[in-house]
Protein backbone atom coordinates (compact mmCIF):
# COMPACT_ATOMS: atom_id res chain seq x y z
CA UNK A 1 0.00 0.00 0.00
CA UNK A 2 1.36 3.09 -0.31
CA UNK A 3 2.66 5.54 2.06
CA UNK A 4 0.52 8.17 0.72
CA UNK A 5 -3.38 6.68 1.24
CA UNK A 6 -3.61 4.96 4.79
CA UNK A 7 -6.19 2.15 5.69
CA UNK A 8 -8.25 5.50 7.63
CA UNK A 9 -8.15 7.26 4.03
CA UNK A 10 -9.70 4.41 2.39
CA UNK A 11 -12.34 3.70 5.21
CA UNK A 12 -13.48 7.80 5.15
CA UNK A 13 -13.37 7.43 1.29
CA UNK A 14 -15.76 4.23 1.51
CA UNK A 15 -18.45 6.38 4.27
CA UNK A 16 -18.67 9.26 1.83
CA UNK A 17 -19.26 6.91 -1.10
CA UNK A 18 -22.01 4.98 1.25
CA UNK A 19 -23.51 8.21 2.50
CA UNK A 20 -23.90 10.08 -0.74
CA UNK A 21 -25.63 6.94 -2.17
CA UNK A 22 -27.78 7.13 0.96
CA UNK A 23 -28.60 10.58 0.69
CA UNK A 24 -29.74 9.94 -3.11
CA UNK A 25 -31.91 6.81 -1.60
CA UNK A 26 -33.83 9.51 0.40
CA UNK A 27 -34.97 11.53 -2.66
CA UNK A 28 -37.95 10.84 -4.66
CA UNK A 29 -37.34 11.07 -8.30
CA UNK A 30 -39.76 11.31 -11.18
CA UNK A 31 -40.00 9.50 -13.79
CA UNK A 32 -42.40 11.37 -16.44
CA UNK A 33 -45.97 9.61 -14.51
CA UNK A 34 -46.99 12.34 -12.11
CA UNK A 35 -45.83 11.03 -8.91
CA UNK A 36 -41.94 10.91 -7.44
CA UNK A 37 -40.50 7.56 -6.23
CA UNK A 38 -38.17 6.59 -3.86
CA UNK A 39 -35.11 4.14 -4.98
CA UNK A 40 -36.69 1.43 -2.91
CA UNK A 41 -39.94 1.73 -4.70
CA UNK A 42 -37.74 2.31 -8.01
CA UNK A 43 -35.78 -0.73 -7.35
CA UNK A 44 -38.85 -3.40 -6.49
CA UNK A 45 -40.51 -2.40 -9.25
CA UNK A 46 -37.28 -2.90 -11.93
CA UNK A 47 -37.00 -6.07 -10.08
CA UNK A 48 -40.88 -7.21 -10.63
CA UNK A 49 -40.14 -5.71 -14.37
CA UNK A 50 -37.02 -8.22 -14.95
CA UNK A 51 -39.32 -10.92 -13.39
CA UNK A 52 -42.33 -10.61 -14.75
CA UNK A 53 -45.30 -12.86 -12.65
CA UNK A 54 -42.62 -13.07 -9.40
CA UNK A 55 -44.79 -14.02 -6.34
CA UNK A 56 -43.95 -12.31 -2.83
CA UNK A 57 -41.72 -14.79 -1.65
CA UNK A 58 -39.41 -14.70 -4.85
CA UNK A 59 -39.19 -11.12 -4.84
CA UNK A 60 -38.33 -10.78 -1.32
CA UNK A 61 -35.65 -13.70 -1.66
CA UNK A 62 -33.98 -11.06 -4.82
CA UNK A 63 -33.96 -8.39 -3.32
CA UNK A 64 -32.50 -9.77 -0.10
CA UNK A 65 -35.65 -8.10 2.43
CA UNK A 66 -38.24 -10.05 4.24
CA UNK A 67 -41.59 -11.11 3.08
CA UNK A 68 -43.32 -8.66 5.05
CA UNK A 69 -41.14 -5.60 3.84
CA UNK A 70 -41.84 -6.81 0.11
CA UNK A 71 -45.42 -6.78 0.80
CA UNK A 72 -45.69 -3.50 2.31
CA UNK A 73 -43.94 -2.03 -0.62
CA UNK A 74 -46.06 -3.85 -3.06
CA UNK A 75 -49.52 -2.38 -1.41
CA UNK A 76 -47.81 1.02 -1.24
CA UNK A 77 -46.91 0.10 -5.21
CA UNK A 78 -50.17 -1.15 -6.03
CA UNK A 79 -52.59 1.60 -4.58
CA UNK A 80 -49.92 3.97 -6.54
CA UNK A 81 -51.03 2.37 -9.78
CA UNK A 82 -47.47 0.94 -10.67
CA UNK A 83 -48.02 -2.71 -9.35
CA UNK A 84 -50.68 -5.55 -10.19
CA UNK A 85 -51.15 -8.15 -7.86
CA UNK A 86 -53.22 -11.27 -9.56
CA UNK A 87 -53.81 -14.63 -9.17
CA UNK A 88 -51.17 -17.09 -10.31
CA UNK A 89 -52.31 -18.72 -13.72
CA UNK A 90 -50.64 -22.10 -12.04
CA UNK A 91 -52.08 -22.13 -8.33
CA UNK A 92 -54.84 -20.15 -6.95
CA UNK A 93 -53.09 -20.12 -3.76
CA UNK A 94 -50.20 -17.97 -5.07
CA UNK A 95 -50.62 -14.20 -6.09
CA UNK A 96 -47.98 -12.93 -8.71
CA UNK A 97 -46.78 -9.11 -9.55
CA UNK A 98 -46.97 -7.69 -13.16
CA UNK A 99 -46.45 -3.80 -13.82
CA UNK A 100 -49.13 -1.13 -14.75
CA UNK A 101 -48.29 0.61 -17.75
CA UNK A 102 -46.62 3.46 -15.75
CA UNK A 103 -45.14 0.91 -13.80
CA UNK A 104 -43.50 0.03 -16.90
CA UNK A 105 -42.67 3.50 -17.68
CA UNK A 106 -40.61 3.78 -14.15
CA UNK A 107 -39.12 0.17 -15.33
CA UNK A 108 -38.02 1.62 -18.64
CA UNK A 109 -36.58 4.83 -17.36
CA UNK A 110 -34.55 3.65 -14.19
CA UNK A 111 -33.13 0.72 -17.08
CA UNK A 112 -32.27 4.25 -19.13
CA UNK A 113 -30.34 6.05 -16.13
CA UNK A 114 -28.28 2.37 -15.20
CA UNK A 115 -27.29 2.25 -18.91
CA UNK A 116 -26.14 6.00 -18.18
CA UNK A 117 -24.76 5.16 -14.78
CA UNK A 118 -22.63 2.32 -16.52
CA UNK A 119 -21.32 4.27 -19.20
CA UNK A 120 -20.06 6.77 -16.91
CA UNK A 121 -18.34 3.52 -14.60
CA UNK A 122 -17.12 2.02 -17.48
CA UNK A 123 -15.27 5.19 -18.84
CA UNK A 124 -13.76 5.87 -15.04
CA UNK A 125 -12.62 1.55 -15.27
CA UNK A 126 -10.84 2.23 -18.97
CA UNK A 127 -8.55 4.70 -17.54
CA UNK A 128 -7.36 2.80 -14.72
CA UNK A 129 -4.99 -0.07 -15.36
CA UNK A 130 -5.95 -3.97 -16.51
CA UNK A 131 -7.52 -5.94 -13.90
CA UNK A 132 -9.00 -3.07 -11.67
CA UNK A 133 -12.73 -4.08 -12.00
CA UNK A 134 -11.61 -7.67 -10.73
CA UNK A 135 -10.13 -6.25 -8.09
CA UNK A 136 -12.73 -3.85 -6.99
CA UNK A 137 -15.05 -6.75 -7.54
CA UNK A 138 -12.71 -9.27 -4.87
CA UNK A 139 -12.34 -6.56 -2.54
CA UNK A 140 -16.51 -5.76 -2.26
CA UNK A 141 -16.85 -9.66 -1.64
CA UNK A 142 -14.52 -9.67 0.99
CA UNK A 143 -15.60 -6.54 2.70
CA UNK A 144 -18.57 -8.02 2.36
CA UNK A 145 -17.42 -10.59 4.50
CA UNK A 146 -15.71 -8.55 7.37
CA UNK A 147 -19.13 -6.68 7.77
CA UNK A 148 -21.12 -9.99 8.41
CA UNK A 149 -18.42 -11.05 10.45
CA UNK A 150 -19.21 -7.34 12.42
CA UNK A 151 -22.83 -7.95 12.40
CA UNK A 152 -22.46 -11.10 13.93
CA UNK A 153 -20.38 -10.02 16.43
CA UNK A 154 -22.16 -6.99 17.66
CA UNK A 155 -25.21 -9.09 17.64
CA UNK A 156 -23.44 -11.61 20.53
Amino acid sequence: MSDSVTIDDLCELFRQVINQYIELDKKPYSYGIGQKLYLSEVHTIDAIGKHDKINITKLAMYQNVTKGAVSQMVRKLVKKNLVIKSVSPETENEVVLSLTEDGKKVYRGHERFHKYLNKKIEHLLAQQPPGTCELLASLGMELKKVWKTLEMEKSE
